[in-house]
């Protein structure tokens, strides 16, 4: 009975522990500070891109066309011709010009045609992505597309989920090339908006949805929502080679590795480049850059 009594009183202890720092946490989160000056962002910009050429030869090799539009987008914001030249090179060497996903990089290469089941084997969020990229009218009229044009598609829980922003960055396609005209989307796009301010208010956690979720209220032309917290706490995790991790380090364990926050909760390693994350920061900074 006694050992069963020290352990209830050890896991409540943990559990105290747990609520306390999760307390601090969220409070350190949302704490006032004055917005980042222009000088901050294009410093810690420059830095990522520099990253991203410097490593272009293995970086071109990953096949996630979703990022290379990130890099895209930053290209053109930002009038880089030589990220441009990396993106092509990304597209000729990894991609193929034949892909249907070049309606990234060029809505003229419509190649697209849709029949029943040709998408089963894509998550529902690439789904909304394919047909905010064609407009197909076909798949338009699918259920799977339909239920993620409602603001409720989405568990509006802050832990564990990237569901609200893949729904953003959707209906983001479907408004950028008029796909559903008038104002419907627009208003649902708002209210997502504000689960995503919600869920980085609550989730403390700086890695890929983190900076995911930042990027999407600038993206989404609501970054009226954006606390300067956030984006103070993305620019501090940069890694020294430019870059970030999808990892929010907490205590040093020596050795270069850390007890800190991954995706899932608590994790023991060493913070490393991911180009996933990375994509994300250097698409939002480069916004933030050009519209401060």
């Amino acid at each position: 009975m006694k050992a069963i009594k020290n352990i209830i009183a050890i896991s409540i202890s943990i559990a105290a522990l747990m609520a306390i720092l999760y307390v601090y946490l969220v409070y350190k989160n949302n704490i006032d500070i004055q917005p980042i000056d222009n000088i901050t962002i294009n410093k810690s910009l420059n830095k990522s891109i520099n990253w991203l050429k410097n490593n272009k030869d293995h970086l071109i090799k990953e096949d996630n066309p979703i990022l290379w539009w990130f890099i895209y987008e930053s290209a053109k914001v930002l009038g880089d011709e030589n990220l441009i030249e990396i993106v092509n090179e990304y597209r000729e060497k990894t991609l193929g010009l034949n892909s249907t996903w070049n309606l990234y990089f060029d809505k003229n290469s419509n190649n697209f045609t849709y029949f029943y089941g040709s998408l089963s084997s894509l998550p529902n969020y690439n789904k909304l992505f394919v047909y905010g990229l064609s407009c197909n009218k076909e798949l338009g009229e699918e259920d799977f597309i339909q239920m993620q044009l409602q603001s409720d598609f989405c568990n509006w829980s802050p832990f564990y989920s990237s569901c609200s922003t893949h729904q953003l960055m959707g209906l983001r396609f479907i408004q950028r090339n008029n796909c559903i005209p008038g104002k419907s989307i627009s208003d649902v796009s708002g209210a997502i908006a504000s689960n995503i301010k919600n869920q980085l208010t609550w989730d403390p956690r700086v890695g890929d949805v983190y900076i995911q979720r930042a990027l999407m209220l600038q993206e989404s032309n609501s970054n009226h929502l954006i606390k300067p917290i956030w984006i103070s706490n993305i620019l501090n995790h940069q890694l020294e080679d430019g870059s970030w991790a999808s990892f929010d380090p907490l205590i040093s364990l020596g050795d270069s590795k850390y007890i800190g926050f991954s995706y899932k909760f608590i994790d023991i390693r060493k913070p490393e480049s991911n180009f996933h994350t990375t994509s994300q920061a250097i698409y939002l900074l480069s916004l933030l850059a050009t519209t401060n």
